[in-house]
């Protein structure tokens, strides 16, 4: 459910599960269910945030409160070490790093501390999902994009068979124009990929900017999305309008669903 963007969903399974549980000796084994419940949380805090719903983003800050209330009311058993369950500290770290992000930003030392920890566990989509996070909190704290690029990289590596967290690390690259591989890892003499233009001359990043235009999005939030000033985000809106003849955002939107650049392009 996480996984499909359902993260409401998630956490009213949480609850559920963990309403099965009434002695604290039972929830050894809850730290994931826990772990999934704070992501749930901060899912939809982040969500809220994007819609600017101060209220639901209260709500999602309660919910992650009461996940909080019910691993003290079994006197901390899901996240207290144990010899018999050697997860317990990579999933009380995970626990910790999406606790932050429910309140904001995410904290990239908490993330990158996760991502050590399932590593050493030999989990490598555990750490991968990490290390995204911690990319992301790096990148949303206005950080350059070069400081993210070794945890992007890390995640992607990582992320072998993992499908859609794979997409998601993708989808952060190319927002942040982060290359996932090195020059030296592509071969001696490689040549960069290019990205074609379309028939109305957009660029691969021009047509970036057109499909979260289309969706809505003023100049502030796409220069936020793609980790770019809201000045940089107006010139390729003005770049777009010239480009594709048109005078407004609407006009915009319109011609490109009729002509179809608003569906995935082949890579």
């Amino acid at each position: 459910m996480l996984w499909e963007g359902r993260p409401g969903e998630a956490l009213r399974e949480t609850r559920r599960a963990l309403g099965l549980f009434k002695v604290p000796d039972l929830t050894i084994l809850c730290g994931r269910l826990l772990a999934a419940g704070m992501r749930a949380c901060a899912d939809l805090a982040e969500q809220a945030r994007a819609r600017r719903d101060q209220g639901a983003a209260m709500a999602a800050m309660d919910a992650a409160d009461g996940l909080v209330t019910w691993v003290g009311q079994m006197d901390g058993v899901p996240f207290t070490d144990h010899p018999s369950v050697a997860t317990i500290p990579a999933e009380r770290a995970t626990w910790d790093a999406e606790r932050t992000r429910v309140a904001g930003l995410g904290d990239p030392g908490a993330w990158d501390g996760a991502a050590k920890a399932w590593q050493d566990l030999g989990c490598p989509h555990r750490a991968g999902y990490a290390w995204w996070r911690q990319a992301q909190a790096q990148l949303d704290a206005g950080q350059p994009a070069a400081t993210a690029t070794g945890a992007l990289r890390a995640a992607a590596a990582a992320a072998g068979g993992h499908a859609p967290l794979l997409a998601q690390i993708c989808a952060l690259a190319e927002r942040a124009r982060i290359p996932l591989q090195t020059a030296a890892a592509a071969g001696p003499g490689a040549a960069p990929p290019t990205r074609p233009l379309t028939r109305y001359g957009l660029t691969y990043r021009e047509l970036t900017v057109l499909r979260l235009l289309a969706a809505g999005r003023t100049n502030p939030q796409i220069g936020a999305e793609l980790y770019i000033s809201t000045s940089t985000a107006s010139v390729h809106v003005s770049n777009i309008l010239r480009k594709l003849g048109v005078s407004g955002r609407v006009q915009a939107a319109a011609l490109a669903e009729r002509s179809g650049l608003l569906r995935p392009q082949p890579p």
